[in-house]
């Protein structure tokens, strides 16, 4: 049967029988085996087994594992193997020669059915483990023991063999979270033995840790959802800025109705982190905040770390400062489409950590990765895209270098085995990729043509080229046929507030291109739609950004309105009249200019309509973060199309 190191003293076999014969063992030493079943409910796994005795007599055990932690399936308890074998094996001295047999240290290995020499390597590391954390778990809790000294061979283990496997510790996680399809067992067993095992090693170190979760947003909640189906039981501590009413009313709910949660919010949230051994931080709260903090740097761990760390398929990251998103969903279109089990996920799909309980080998995971999700990463993903990289996000690092070391993870790890596309057209990732160890594959605009040309891609606008390269690429690696991946492309829906056209209304054209968070992306839709904008809305959140480039630019378009939020609108209003000042041709232009101060969407859009001439564009291209107004850049440019056609009279 089964033992748990840690299960309560619920956990209990009985026995049921149709007739009792007398002394059943000895009369019958022999069972046959004859089918089970099983059933799991909430925690609870119940096992049926079937043995025939006579034509008429039937033995029937029944295992119930109650209240059970996946993770916690463990090893035989020690009392039961001292009671099995009439003594502690560990202890006796004499069996180190057979134990460094077991393990490869020796010419020979003895013909036993333990396993190879690296699992049976793998499984005295557990046992170490094992021992060292002795601490019993009862639902979670963790309690203060005496620690013993460790038995003779595992102290010889510790000390004189496992100095040589410095890699130990990883090779335990590739081998606990695979699964080798080379045996006999029937298939239903195979299901039990991969429910009781599933995620026993995973995140070891959580099963005896406190834990905190910084920040309580969609990340934030869906590691919580995450840790709670490993360790139901298991106390965890919630830390946000936010006070509880000032909460998503969802996310409000849920943490009232878990039991097992310790709530630190409000201004003094972060005071909790020396409290706590290891903090898992949601990508929003910058490293340089936690600094001003009594803690340890080394505590902290992400959804994307834990992600990599234990996820059994392939990985797909793409990262770079414009282009993330739809890139990565082209990407997913395209394998999707083949038939390949492909998942979206981070910044526009799913959490990682949703995806993680039910990820199998065969599983293809396209991973959008922010600079904030890529920080601190000591993993890189199979295949790397990058795409391009801009100044960002400075309010967030200290400056443009440690911002472009944040993104450099994405590749810095990578092996020979790995693959690196990179957009050959920007001088800073040709010096990344010159240093990576992966297979690079490179791309550019011109190459990119060619590509589309060549593979009969259908190609509605120029400016999406460098969108469109990473998924043909991506698509030939896996072995996709050129037409399937044409036809996912040519299927491809352009992803909202991203140049989105949102329609003609009283004669004007409005474009929402709210996902516009930086100066470059801004220039690059209005290099795109060309003299034809009359009316441009800019800014909002400091990202500690400079606007001088598209000062220029704006001065240089035949734009005649510019709406202007807070609190960007002030210092990118401020850029053009120094970019005009002692430039007559400028000048003449800012004549021609008029703007205008607004904090809310109701009056930009009214303002817009005022001031925009039927056949000519308006434009919502903020060039700025969209927090402080907006919750985010989705309802900066939902409010947008909402006012839009709200005001309109009529469609042509």
């Amino acid at each position: 049967m089964i033992y748990g190191e840690r299960f309560s003293e619920e956990t209990f076999a009985q026995v049921s029988m149709k007739k009792k014969p007398n002394s059943l063992g000895k009369k019958y030493p022999q069972f046959i085996y004859q089918n089970y079943s099983y059933k799991i409910s909430k925690n609870n796994l119940e096992i049926f087994f079937k043995f025939k005795i006579e034509p008429d007599i039937y033995f029937s055990p029944k295992l119930v594992i109650r209240n059970i932690e996946k993770s916690k399936i463990s090893f035989i308890k020690k009392e039961r193997l001292i009671k099995i074998f009439g003594k502690n094996l560990f202890e006796k001295k004499e069996l180190s020669p057979i134990m460094l047999e077991l393990i490869g240290e020796k010419k020979f290995k003895p013909f036993e059915c333990v396993g190879t020499k690296k699992e049976t390597l793998i499984a005295f590391y557990l046992c170490l483990k094992l021992t060292e954390n002795s601490s019993p778990l009862v639902y979670g809790e963790r309690f203060s023991v005496q620690v013993q000294e460790l038995p003779f061979l595992l102290e010889y283990f510790q000390k004189r063999i496992l100095p040589k496997y410095p890699n130990i510790e990883q090779e335990t996680k590739k081998m606990m979270n695979s699964w080798n399809n080379q045996h006999n067992l029937p298939k239903e067993f195979e299901k039990i033995l991969k429910f009781m095992l599933s995620y026993n090693y995973m995140l070891e170190d959580f099963r005896t840790k406190e834990i905190l979760i910084l920040g309580l947003g969609r990340e934030g909640m869906d590691t919580l959802e995450f840790l709670r189906k490993l360790f139901p039981q298991k106390q965890i501590g919630l830390a946000d800025r936010l006070k509880i009413n000032e909460l998503n009313p969802e996310i409000k709910k849920k943490i009232k109705s878990d039991k097992k949660v310790r709530l630190y919010l409000g201004k003094n949230y972060l005071k909790s982190l020396k409290n706590y051994d290891i903090i898992i931080k949601t990508p929003g709260i910058p490293f340089k905040k936690l600094l001003k903090s009594d803690f340890n740097s080394k505590k902290i761990a992400s959804q994307t770390e834990i992600f990599f760390e234990n996820c059994p398929g392939k990985i797909i990251g793409i990262t770079g400062t414009k282009g993330k998103s739809t890139v990565s969903s082209l990407i997913y279109k395209v394998l999707k489409n083949s038939g390949m089990k492909a998942h979206l996920i981070g910044n526009i799909g799913k959490p990682a950590l949703s995806s993680l309980l039910r990820a199998k080998k065969n599983d293809v995971f396209v991973y959008e990765l922010s600079s904030h999700q890529l920080v601190k990463l000591k993993k890189s993903p199979h295949i790397a895209i990058f795409l391009n990289i801009l100044p960002d996000h400075l309010d967030y690092y200290q400056n443009f270098k440690e911002y472009l070391k944040a993104k450099e993870n994405i590749t810095r790890y990578q092996t020979k085995n790995d693959y690196l596309i990179f957009n050959s057209d920007d001088k800073i990732l040709r010096k990344i990729a010159s240093k990576s160890k992966a297979k690079k594959i490179p791309f550019g605009f011109k190459k990119g043509l060619k590509i589309i040309k060549e593979n009969k891609i259908p190609l509605k606008e120029r400016f999406n080229v460098l969108n469109i390269i990473p998924a043909i690429i991506i698509g030939k690696l896996f072995n996709i046929p050129s037409l399937k991946i044409a036809k996912a492309i040519k299927n491809f829906k352009p992803l909202e507030h991203r140049l989105e056209f949102v329609g003609k209304y009283r004669g004007i054209k409005f474009y929402d291109d709210s996902a516009a968070t930086i100066p470059e992306a801004t220039i690059s839709a209005i290099e795109i739609l060309g003299k034809n904008i009359q009316t441009i809305i800019l800014g909002g959140s400091d990202k500690k950004l400079r606007f001088e480039e598209l000062a220029k630019i704006i001065l240089e378009s035949k734009i005649k309105t510019v709406i202007l939020f807070p609190t960007t609108g002030l210092k990118i209003w401020k850029a053009i009249l120094l970019q005009a000042k002692n430039r007559p041709n400028f000048q003449r232009k800012l004549r021609q200019t008029q703007h205008f101060f607004v904090d809310n969407m109701e009056e930009v859009v009214h303002l817009a309509y005022q001031n925009t001439e039927k056949e000519k564009i308006c434009l919502l291209s903020c060039a700025s973060a969209s927090f402080g107004i907006f919750k985010d850049y989705k309802e900066r440019g939902n409010l947008f199309k909402k006012y839009v056609r709200k005001f309109s009279v009529n469609k042509k």
